[in-house]
């Protein structure tokens, strides 16, 4: 696996950021609210779109890829995916079957 590089700010704001998603994990829990899985032990917590999450999954915090993709009655492609910071990392550190769909067309 290759390393991810960064800029020194985008590494800052990235490390920021998974000490935030491991404060509110510990706080509520990281559960896929269709399966019950712990996203962060398969490394599957992503950001879609207001517009796909709206529309699919008003009714839970947290989805698995696999039960995302149940509910929308496809595979998720790149367009699905926010352009943020932890997406971006998740083309490295992602599962294998997030980090599909981050690249897919």
């Amino acid at each position: 696996m290759k390393r991810l590089s960064l800029d020194p700010g985008s590494l800052v704001r990235l490390r920021k950021h998974y000490v935030g998603v491991r404060r509110f994990r510990d706080k509520y829990g990281l559960l896929c609210g269709d399966c019950g899985v712990r996203t962060d032990e398969i490394s599957e917590y992503f950001m879609v779109t207001d517009d796909l999450w709206d529309s699919y999954a008003t009714d839970t915090s947290f989805l698995c890829v696999g039960c995302l993709e149940t509910r929308i009655g496809r595979t998720l492609n790149r367009w699905d995916f926010t352009d943020c910071p932890l997406n971006k990392g998740n083309r490295e550190f992602g599962s294998a079957r997030l980090r599909e769909r981050l690249l897919a067309v």
